[in-house]
Order: C-alpha cells, then structure tokens, then sequence
C-alpha cells in the first residue's frame, strides 16, 4: 500500500478522496502523478507467493521506471510491460495487471486490464459508478 502521505499529497494535488480497503494480499498497489492533471494508478497481482514472488515484484518496479509512460496510454504501456516481463520472469510466473490514468481537469479515466479482477470507479457527486471490464491476458506469459 502506498504510505498515507502520498495518498494525501495525490488527494490535495487533484482534489479528490483515495479511499484504500486494506486486506492481506499478495496484490500491490502504486499510484503516481504524471502532470498537473493526471495521475496513474495500478494494481498488481503476481503469481505464487514467497521469494519469487518478491524477486518478480522487484523486477515490475525496475521496468516500471524505466519505462516512461506519460506519453501512452494503458494499453500500449501494459504491452511493453508484457513484452519485457515475458523474458525476465521464470517460465510458469504471470501477473494481473489494472492500470488507470485519471485526468481530472478533463473528469476521464483511461484504463486497460491484463486479466485482473475488475476495478470499480465512483463519483459521489453525480451517484455514477463505473465497473471497468477485464479484457487483456496476463503479463510476462509471452509477447
């Protein structure tokens, strides 16, 4: 989970409420400000637990800051991510992936799915909630 001042500092730069439901997981989350008006979040879910899990969630992060990804959008970036994960992590190994840029100056959301359980997005304003489908395959099987 990411510490509470970051969320805090997520919630004062785009005005809005992060609201986080905790349980013990293998999942990670991570959220990121790409601009003045948009901000990143994913969630992520390797296979197995342990040591390898560990060593492949270190591998993500390594990729994930070389990987530059203000300019795409989530469905070109989790395909790059593929790509590279599809020769570093052991043969067996994926992940499951939801990736989500949030513009709030332009009320979007831009999202795409490698095969991870849907995430749910609400405005409390307007009463709207949006399920956003799974529609990709998991990550680091093949390219």
């Amino acid at each position: 989970m990411p510490r509470i001042d970051h969320i805090k500092a997520i919630e004062i730069a785009y005005e809005l409420q992060v609201d986080l439901h905790n349980r013990p997981s293998s999942e990670l989350l991570v959220i990121k400000a790409l601009d003045i008006s948009r901000f990143a979040v994913f969630v992520v879910d390797f296979s197995g637990h342990g040591v390898c899990a560990a060593l492949n969630t270190f591998r993500l992060s390594a990729l994930m800051k070389d990987v530059h990804l203000i300019p795409m959008n989530p469905s070109d970036y989790l395909s790059i991510l593929n790509d590279m994960l599809s020769e570093l992590i052991p043969l067996g190994h994926f992940l499951t992936m939801n990736f989500a840029i949030i513009n709030v100056d332009a009320n979007t959301v831009t999202y795409s799915s490698a095969a991870d359980k849907p995430t749910i997005i609400g405005n409390p304003s307007s009463g709207n909630v949006i399920v956003c489908e799974d529609n990709g395959r998991s990550l680091g099987i093949e390219k």
